[in-house]
């Protein structure tokens, strides 16, 4: 079997010089982009520290369900007081059923 090898060819042309006003456009859509990110990166953090705090202050308390058994890729995220957690650590527990 024999192997050919071919060179490519590429084929180009400038376009014309891009109109004088095309800047000014470009940075004129800049702006408005730049408003929205700045108050984005505001947002951002405060919103944050306000979820935190409402996490941390809920007096409800997640817990799973007793019957549904936990599988591996499963996060859990809790926060409770210390008065529940043997209750968590038993809903945790791996049910152990009569053989």
């Amino acid at each position: 079997m024999a192997t050919t090898t071919s060179a490519v060819r590429l084929d180009a042309r400038l376009d014309a010089e891009p109109n004088r006003g095309l800047w000014l456009v470009k940075w004129l859509l800049l702006i408005p982009h730049l408003i929205v990110l700045f108050f984005l990166w505001i947002a951002f953090p405060v919103l944050s520290f306000v979820a935190l705090v409402a996490i941390l202050r809920d007096g409800a308390i997640n817990l799973p369900e007793a019957d549904r058994s936990l599988e591996a890729g499963d996060e859990l995220l809790l926060v409770a007081a210390e008065e529940q957690e043997d209750e968590i650590g038993r809903l945790l527990a791996p049910i152990e059923h009569p053989s």
